[in-house]
């Protein structure tokens, strides 16, 4: 049965929080503990870039989320949204702004 990602205790870290704008895309390496469980990204869960708006950047689908096509957009600069959707033995997401 698959673990519930909204009722799990998460760690959840960044491995950067600020960059210099480059005109590139740019994101932050996401690791995600459930329960004590690193989990594994692509395998475990996946991650979603939203544009910082706490709606209208992404909807809901199924368990998770998905973002829509200009939201998961990198090369801007601007405050992002990061979404985390389980896969597999996870399901559900959470979000950090």
């Amino acid at each position: 049965m698959p673990v519930s990602l909204s009722d799990a205790r998460i760690a959840f870290s960044l491995s950067e929080i600020e960059f210099t704008n480059n005109t590139g895309e740019q994101k932050p390496v996401v690791t995600v503990v459930c329960d004590d469980k690193e989990l594994v990204d692509g395998t475990d869960y996946e991650v979603l870039f939203g544009d910082g708006k706490s709606s209208g950047d992404h909807a809901a689908s199924g368990d998770g989320v998905k973002a829509d096509s200009n939201a998961g957009d990198c090369t801007n600069a601007g405050e992002k949204t990061i979404l985390v959707n389980g896969i597999d033995n996870y399901k559900g997401c959470f979000s950090k702004h």
